[in-house]
């Protein structure tokens, strides 16, 4: 614990800077402990403790949050020295002449270029393809207004297109058999080094991260990958779209039904405090994977309208 590397998907509180100090990443490993502490001034403070003493204490220049607040941060320490990173830019030392750094990033709003073209309802003949183009019209429409209630509406959505016992895409391509393809973050590999972090989230969507390594899934490997680890349980992308779409309200609202709802119960309880609800921020991910990967199955259905 002297040295290592760790990565996480920092979000960061509203109001940005906080009114106190507050603690956005907490590690604790045996007799080490590891802590992120934002401060009310916007600049962000390093520590690396064994047992109480503080082994590394490192401060880092002011920052401007813009939009929404998100960023990859790494954190690399050895002996007495650390470092953190913002998107592959590294902080400066806090010092009067370090100036400021400006998180920029995209609005989380789908730009208009980004929308797939749709045919129109009603000049398509099959009644299932016809749902089918409704449905994404209908997911996109949701995902534009960026508000909670339609994030969470569009999950049942998901569920029709993805997990019924004949899933409506499988429905639909029976006809044209396109290759189905899904670009994800990287998944595959594992992180630098095990962190042992009672939290994971895995946010998918490489929407906001231009350059990000990617891996290409089927709808099969999509619906398997995990996408929270918390304490001890493991949960899978099918696992959020069930948990959104028939505990949150995406079709109807219920109690949890074993310890995967728990677990997303837990987290979206702990998260809501800095911006929203993990499941929220990991489903719009998800519902932006599934717009882009069916794209090739709307294009062919155009053909014949």
């Amino acid at each position: 614990m002297k040295e290592g590397t760790i990565y996480i998907v920092l979000i960061f509180p509203k109001p940005w800077p906080t009114r106190s100090s507050i603690v956005l990443m907490n590690k604790e490993d045996g007799d080490y402990k590891i802590q992120v502490i934002a401060n009310p001034d916007g600049h962000l403070s390093f520590f690396l403790f064994e047992k109480e003493k503080a082994l590394i204490e490192k401060h880092f220049q002011i920052i401007i949050v813009n939009n929404t607040g998100r960023a990859i941060l790494c954190k690399v320490w050895k002996d007495v020295n650390a470092q953190l990173s913002l998107n592959g830019d590294e902080l400066l030392p806090f010092s009067n002449d370090a100036g400021v750094f400006v998180l920029k990033e995209k609005e989380s709003v789908e730009n208009q270029e980004d929308l797939i073209s749709l045919p129109a309802p009603d000049n398509v003949a099959d009644s299932f393809e016809r749902l089918f183009i409704e449905t994404i019209n209908d997911i996109q429409e949701k995902l534009s207004t960026n508000r909670k209630y339609d994030i969470i509406k569009a999950s049942g959505l998901l569920r029709i297109l993805l997990l019924d016992a004949e899933p409506l895409v499988y429905k639909i391509n029976k006809k044209y058999k396109v290759k189905l393809e899904f670009e994800v973050g990287e998944y595959k590999e594992k992180l630098p080094i095990e962190t042992n972090l009672e939290l994971h989230i895995r946010n998918l969507d490489v929407y906001k991260f231009p350059g990000a390594k990617t891996d290409k899934t089927n709808v099969k490997e999509l619906l398997a990958i995990k996408c929270t680890n918390y304490k001890s349980t493991e949960i899978s992308v099918k696992d959020l779209i069930k948990y959104c779409a028939h505990i949150k309200g995406g079709i109807h609202t219920g109690k949890p039904e074993d310890t995967i709802d728990e677990a997303l119960i837990s987290v979206d309880d702990q998260l809501k405090m800095v911006e929203e609800e993990s499941s929220i921020i990991l489903l719009k991910g998800i519902l932006r994977i599934v717009l882009r990967g069916l794209k090739p199955l709307i294009q062919e259905i155009s053909k014949y309208v």
